[in-house]
């Protein structure tokens, strides 16, 4: 909801992700929507996710909020 702060905390994490080593994604609403839950993975543009990280928001869009339930009631974090 605040932009500015937003868009520093987003960037912030990737690059404390980056620096540990670990790959990662930012992905909008509308990816997340077209992603499949198989095996305990999001699985969207021939990527592979095992972890989803939604940040702290007042408001989600109803088809993020049921993707992240299905990928989590499938065994995913």
């Amino acid at each position: 909801m605040n932009g500015k702060e937003s868009v520093e905390t987003a960037f912030g994490l990737g690059r404390h992700l980056y620096e540990h080593g670990i790959d990662f994604d930012f992905m909008d609403f509308e990816l997340l929507a077209r992603a499949r839950v198989e095996d305990r993975k999001l699985k969207v543009a021939g990527e592979e996710y095992r972890v989803l990280v939604l940040p702290a928001m007042r408001a989600l869009r109803h088809s993020t909020i049921t993707k992240a339930l299905e990928f989590q009631r499938a065994g995913g974090a």
